[in-house]
């Protein structure tokens, strides 16, 4: 979970302040918009867009945010910046969904990623969920006129949504199933439909949403696991789409665990991981899937992760007490098809069940336990004496089983800094022993951030806005019981002091440069050379920034013309290179070409490149491609000409009714790049290295009815040979 901005989101708007302007948004009303540079910046180096959300009544409210480019994030603030929640992938694939009642008054939702500096198109909506009582249509989740259909467990209905049907205030049509439990059960619904997009609403007796699934079973199926109390609940089977008709089948599974403890289980334990395979000879569920039990003791209270892997079948993981009561479930959080689930659990006995989402799937599987940072009590018990780290300092330490223990089983070495003002720290965490593990956490304990392979290869990094205060650093290990040598830094981030002038640099253009001491010189004594470019109006540009020296450890800082930093890269251009890839909105820019070690001289090079077009050039010509259809092809010379000088071909896309889509261009001649519009040309989403085998561009998204152009283009202008592009339903 991420703190959400300051609340000065919701402070007297300012002109320059994006973080103080606010766009309406109202209840059923859809937006798209796009992440830029230009936008909220957020104290994690994440960028958020502010709505402004009026409700009149007390309405459950239901936000989604779906980009094909970038991973969402949502959060949702009352007046006052007070958090009322957050979310990630709720909305199913790295889409956002977020669910609550809300009461009369001013809401402020930030359209956001999960991970820093991402930057693209995205679609926001609210949505009112649940209808009024009244007679016929017009009921729905709340309402208590509609007829309804019972169902029990392990049994399929077969029904139609129909005009006659019950009709929910977004115009939908929906079912309504009761089901009724004597024990408290762990129910799996599915619903599956060929004519629609399935969604599926579960309520309690009296109307409470408890809560939904559009997409969970798998294209455009819903799948619904809950662990329930006895009582009465109520099963809408609903579309995803206003006024969608046509068949589709229910089933509601129990899903227990043939007695809970009778299977035979293995051990494991906090910071261990355990190698299995599932087979015929496990024990098998009632759904007809197999499962092995794995039996976890925890000695004293800790927030535990439970990471369930398998690329022979979809995981899903399960955790019940000793005595088979259900505690937690997952299928996708881990990614993919991995099943993750995070729970604090207090001293006890434990079982965790490596299991699959579909009946009789087999095939190996890897199982891993950590436990979150704690306090950092030693394994004596008592406190852990800290090291003192100041700003410019630089510590040599060593982590060895007699020091603290984190309670995830690593070794840890504490050290406290203070600082007198806010500032802008930078902690880098270097070890050729282990796998650099960094925390940052206040004085109270509380975590602030933590990183891995921030730095490079297996180095960790934390840049992080401080306010004047104490703080503590924990050096630590990826992986438990790890020891050895590690260097500490704490250092203000990379700020540039003023620099009396800057050569220019254009798209495309490759920079030659020495940094010597008579350079203008960085805040933490590193040289630099400074160079200016521009984004021209109208279009923004997916820039590469890439700096490469022999001489030194290259580093590079991206900065708006008024100094703010954009971003910053060390090593992500392999081999102390530095890389740094961003979406630009039009405006003037800097380049900082410097080094990661203060007062570091010799010979580099800088190149600057782009690709991708807030608009694109309109062609004259355009080729046929059909869902699930997939193209060979061949940029060359003769083909569209997008507004940056690189080269596309242009594929139209009918799509007859709403639909997920993943769209794939792959090539080994350039390193392609997908940008996708509406039929008026407005961009919806594009993608440079999201698919699969290094440089291959992938886009997710859903798409309504209408037509759409897809372009199969390179990031660099000099892009040209064959291709493929495939176009498939997800």
């Amino acid at each position: 979970m991420r703190a959400p901005a300051t609340p000065s989101i919701v402070a007297a708007a300012t002109e320059d302040d994006p973080c103080t302007v606010g766009t309406s948004i109202a209840v059923n009303q859809t937006i798209n918009g796009s992440l830029q540079s230009t936008d909220c910046k957020l104290d994690d180096g994440s960028y958020a867009d502010i709505y402004v959300l009026n409700v009149t009544t007390t309405a459950t409210i239901r936000i989604d945010m779906t980009s094909g480019v970038f991973d969402t994030y949502l959060l949702l603030a009352n007046s006052n910046g007070d958090d009322l929640g957050q979310d990630n992938d709720g909305g199913g694939g790295t889409n956002a969904r977020m669910q609550l009642s809300l009461g009369p008054g001013q809401y402020y939702i930030l359209a956001n990623s999960y991970a820093p500096g991402a930057f693209g198109a995205y679609t926001i909506s609210v949505t009112a969920v649940g209808g009024t009582s009244g007679s016929g249509n017009g009921g729905g989740p709340g309402g208590t006129t509609c007829s309804t259909t019972p169902i029990s467990l392990n049994q399929q209905a077969n029904g139609t949504l129909s005009t006659s049907s019950c009709r929910l205030t977004d115009g939908s049509l929906a079912n309504a199933h009761t089901l009724s439990l004597t024990s408290s059960t762990t129910v799996q619904i599915e619903m599956r439909s060929s004519a629609f997009d399935a969604y599926l609403i579960l309520t309690d007796a009296t109307g409470n949403l408890i809560t939904q699934d559009d997409d969970g079973a798998g294209g455009t199926n819903a799948r619904i696991v809950r662990t329930l109390a006895p009582g009465n609940y109520t099963i809408w089977a609903n579309s995803a789409s206003t006024g969608a008709t046509g068949a589709y089948t229910l089933n509601v599974t129990g899903l227990t665990f043939n007695g809970g403890i009778s299977c035979q289980s293995s051990p494991i334990g906090l910071g261990q991981t355990a190698s299995g395979t599932l087979s015929q000879t496990d024990c098998r569920l009632d759904d007809g899937s197999y499962a092995h039990p794995h039996s976890l003791k925890v000695t004293s209270s800790a927030t535990v992760q439970i990471d369930l892997r398998s690329s022979a079948f979809d995981a899903f993981v399960l955790l019940t007490d000793a005595g088979g009561a259900p505690i937690a479930n997952d299928d996708n959080s881990g990614g993919g098809t991995n099943a993750r689930l995070v729970r604090t659990l207090a001293a006890g006995d434990y079982v965790v069940w490596a299991n699959s989402k579909q009946a009789n799937a087999t095939g190996e599987y890897t199982l891993v336990i950590t436990a979150t940072a704690g306090g950092g009590s030693s394994t004596g018990g008592g406190t852990c004496s800290s090291g003192s780290l100041a700003l410019g300092q630089t510590v040599n330490g060593t982590l060895s089983p007699t020091g603290c223990r984190l309670n995830d089983g690593s070794y840890a070495s504490p050290y406290s800094f203070s600082l007198s003002a806010t500032t802008t720290v930078r902690l880098d965490l270097r070890s050729s022993a282990f796998d650099a593990n960094l925390i940052l956490a206040d004085a109270a304990g509380n975590v602030l951030a933590r990183d891995d392979d921030g730095a490079g290869g297996t180095d960790a990094r934390i840049v992080r806005s401080l306010p004047a205060g104490q703080y503590v650093a924990w050096v630590t290990t990826y992986a438990a019981g790890a020891s050895g040598a590690f260097q500490l830094t704490l250092a203000t981030s990379n700020s540039t002091t003023t620099c009396s002038s800057a050569a220019t640099i254009t798209l495309g253009e490759t920079a030659n440069g020495t940094l010597a001491t008579s350079d203008c010189q960085m805040s933490g004594g590193a040289y630099a050379d400074a160079y200016s470019f521009t984004i021209p109006a109208g279009a923004s540009r997916n820039v590469q920034l890439d700096m490469s020296s022999t001489a030194f450890d290259s580093y590079v800082i991206l900065t708006k013309a008024d100094g703010s930093i954009v971003a910053e890269d060390d090593n992500d251009g392999g081999s102390g290179n530095a890389r740094v890839r961003v979406a630009l909105a039009p405006g003037q820019y800097v380049i900082y070409a410097t080094s990661y070690s203060p007062q570091a001289t010799g010979a580099y090079q800088l190149m600057l490149t782009a690709s991708g077009s807030g608009a694109t050039e309109p062609c004259t010509q355009s080729l046929p491609l059909a869902l699930g259809q997939n193209v060979s092809g061949v940029l060359a010379s003769t083909d569209c000409r997008m507004s940056d000088g690189s080269f596309a071909d242009v594929y139209a896309v009918d799509i007859a009714q709403p639909v997920s889509v993943q769209i794939d261009l792959k090539s080994t001649a350039f390193d392609p790049f997908l940008i996708l519009t509406d039929a008026g040309g407005r961009q919806l989403a594009m993608d440079d290295d999201g698919g699969s085998e290094g440089s291959n561009a992938r886009i997710r998204t859903k798409l309504a009815a209408g037509r759409y152009y897809i372009y199969a283009n390179s990031f660099g202008v000099t892009g040209r040979g064959s291709y493929t592009l495939s176009l498939v339903v997800r």
